[in-house]
């Protein structure tokens, strides 16, 4: 796998985040969901269970269940 790190400008992201993670995720580690949800500010983590990398295609209901409320979410606050 490539060693690309862009940790450095997680900080830096300024918009509401939605970091949506696979509980048993090989791939990105629940560390690193964890790190990014600490290190960009507003962000939201949640884990869909039990997923691995392709959580998405596994749990695609549920997915979009949870991408259309957090998405409602930052609408209805960007509104106020």
């Amino acid at each position: 796998m490539l060693r690309y790190d862009t940790t450095a400008v997680l900080k830096e992201i300024n918009v509401p985040a939605l970091v949506l993670a696979g509980d048993r995720d090989s791939v990105c580690k629940p560390e690193a969901s964890e790190r990014m949800q600490r290190d960009i500010p507003d962000a939201q983590l949640t884990h869909l269970a039990p997923a691995k990398h392709m959580g998405l295609i596994e749990h695609h209901t549920r997915f979009a269940q949870i991408v259309r409320t957090f998405a409602s979410f930052v609408l209805t606050a960007r509104s106020k």
